[in-house]
């Protein structure tokens, strides 16, 4: 392999380095965008992607050094707390933003991975250490970005995510009841059964004539399964399986409106012009939303809900950065 021939990809999307695939698949999803956009910005040139889920050994920081390029993209990898949240690999050394091993590391749409103050002091170094002080990043969101700003970063601009880059800006996304189905998802690791047993029942009171579950992560199912409503009503439901070729074959041959918790599988469905809204249930959403007005409420704003399945509320268009994202690609055109 000779040197500065092939480009990196940190990517969460593998879940080690043995090419097993992250539970969950909305960093799939992601990496589908991503690898469209590096291999139209680096025609011919290899990707070699390195999980994000293991650390680093010798040989995978040996490849990263003789990389052209090093992209970390899409995921909420960033945080104002490194030593305690150690996002880029689960490094649990004393010290390690010291000499965190690799440099020169590019940001292509990332995000902050919760609300957090400002940045300690060993964040800052670390990511003075790791990130390109030459090369324009790319956040998904105003709040990331400020967050950097007021850290002293400030070749950053905001392009949303690259899942995102794609988005008919002059699509409606008005709710169809002529769609006979509707796609929801649920989120376990932020289970909520108060509101999620509302939001079933929401989506029953539809009365469409199939609803259908995805699982983007395994858990969600196990979690679909203990919510009261479910259980009333399991002949009403079907579950699709954890497996997102399944997904892709739905929302790309079938006419559905998409509800749910789950930020890119809603993401997803709206790419294909599929009217969708998506309730947050932490920040990822939610400063998207704001960002590039994605259709996004809070999980407990079921009267909206209501509203747009009832056509009483139309979202606004979405508004995305296309200055920024080509100004973010266009700087390698040259190098």
């Amino acid at each position: 392999m000779k040197q500065r021939d092939y480009i990196i990809l940190l990517d969460p999307s593998l879940q080690n380095n043995k090419g097993e695939p992250s539970d969950n698949l909305g960093d799939q999803i992601i990496y589908d965008s991503i690898k469209t956009i590096l291999e139209e910005l680096f025609s011919g040139k290899e990707i070699i992607r390195i999980s994000t889920h293991v650390d680093f050994t010798k040989k995978e920081k040996n490849i990263i050094k003789g990389s052209r390029f090093i992209f970390v993209g899409g995921t909420n990898i960033l945080t104002s707390d490194i030593r305690n949240f150690p996002r880029l690999t689960p490094i649990k050394k004393k010290g390690f933003y010291l000499f965190p091993g690799i440099k020169n590391l590019i940001l292509l749409g990332t995000g902050w991975t919760s609300y957090q103050s400002r940045m300690d002091w060993a964040t800052k170094f670390y990511y003075k250490r790791i990130l390109s002080n030459h090369i324009l990043h790319s956040v998904r969101d105003i709040y990331s970005l400020n967050q950097l700003n007021k850290s002293g970063f400030e070749n950053i601009i905001h392009t949303s995510c690259p899942s995102a880059w794609h988005l008919d800006t002059s699509f409606i996304n008005r709710y169809d009841p002529s769609f006979k189905k509707i796609l929801f998802t649920l989120t376990s690791y932020y289970p909520d059964e108060t509101a999620d047993n509302l939001l079933l029942e929401t989506i029953l009171n539809a009365a469409v004539e199939e609803t259908c579950f995805f699982p983007q992560s395994k858990s969600d199912t196990e979690y679909l399964m203990t919510l009261p409503i479910f259980k009333k009503n399991i002949s009403k439901f079907t579950l699709l399986n954890h497996d997102l070729a399944e997904f892709y074959n739905l929302v790309s041959s079938k006419k559905i409106n998409y509800i749910g918790n789950r930020l890119h599988s809603g993401i997803k469905c709206l790419t294909l012009n599929q009217p969708s809204m998506i309730l947050s249930v932490d920040n990822r959403a939610s400063e998207i939303g704001k960002s590039i007005n994605l259709n996004v409420v809070a999980r407990g704003n079921l009267s909206l809900l209501q509203k747009w399945i009832c056509n009483e509320y139309i979202p606004p268009s979405i508004n995305l950065p296309f200055d920024n994202i080509e100004k973010w690609k266009t700087q390698f055109v040259k190098k």
